[in-house]
């Protein structure tokens, strides 16, 4: 294996993140992490959507998942339902991550 950096795909179908060439999930696409891409948070593959802000998203709509496709039309259901799955398996990550936004929404300008 290299010692190389690469981009982390996460599939929910396992609670493995794995480094793929390819193909997400087929109900939906793959969670990654692409550096210098939204800080590096994990994204929903082929898009700038943040798991943090499906998560967010779907707290104000009840965890509905249509709730949150009226916000972000762009996506699939599988698309939320992998982003729900990987916040699932990664809560402790999200929240941190929500938790620094909400923190830097009260720094000074």
């Amino acid at each position: 294996m290299s010692d190389e950096k690469s981009d982390t795909y996460w599939n929910s179908d396992s609670d493995n993140y794995s480094v793929m060439t390819g193909t997400p999930h087929r109900e939906g696409r793959a969670i990654v992490h692409i550096a210098g891409l939204q800080g590096g948070v994990p994204v929903i593959m082929g898009t700038r959507v943040p798991v943090k802000s499906v998560v967010l998203l779907a707290r104000g709509a009840e965890y509905r998942v249509d709730g949150v496709l009226v916000a972000l039309p762009t996506l699939s259901a599988g698309d939320v339902a992998n982003a729900l799955a990987y916040y699932d398996a990664h809560q402790e990550e999200i929240d941190a991550d929500i938790a620094a936004d909400d923190a830097s929404d009260l720094l000074p300008l």
